[in-house]
This record gives structure tokens, C-alpha cells and sequence, in this order.
């Protein structure tokens, strides 16, 4: 981690990494992985779907709440 603002902690964190090319490496990849688990076409896929679901089952519930509130007053006219 780098602290906020610390641009000298920062610097020496990049020449680590520009010396150190096993290094590197090894946070591309945990990069990689993470941005896969949070990013990927897979995990998205799944989460608009899951949106998509919740949006259609408010419309349902909302639709059959004025449906039924239409029903009760056509029945006291």
C-alpha cells in the first residue's frame, strides 16, 4: 500500500518494481485476477441480470398492486 499523498513512498515503490521484474509480474497478475473476479464479462453478465430481474419484479409487483387497487374501487362505483 501507498500512503495518501506520499509521493516519495510512492517513488520508491516504482523502482522497486522497475528493479524487480518477478515483482512485477506477480502484481500483474494479482491484478489480473482481481479485476477478473470483479470485472469480468462472466460477473457482469451476472449482475445485469440480477438488475434486469429486480427492475422486472418491481414492474410485476407494481402492476398487480394498481390492478388490484383499479379492481376494489371499479367494485365500490
Amino acid at each position: 500500500m501507498i500512503a495518501k499523498d506520499d509521493t516519495h513512498d510512492f517513488a520508491d515503490k516504482v523502482s522497486v518494481l522497475l528493479s524487480d521484474p518477478l515483482k512485477r509480474e506477480n502484481i500483474g497478475e494479482k491484478g489480473r485476477q482481481y479485476a477478473k473476479e470483479k470485472w469480468g464479462a462472466d460477473v457482469l453478465a451476472k449482475k445485469v441480470a440480477k438488475f434486469y430481474k429486480s427492475i422486472i419484479a418491481q414492474k410485476t409487483s407494481l402492476t398487480r398492486y394498481t390492478n388490484t387497487r383499479v379492481s376494489n374501487a371499479k367494485g365500490t362505483i
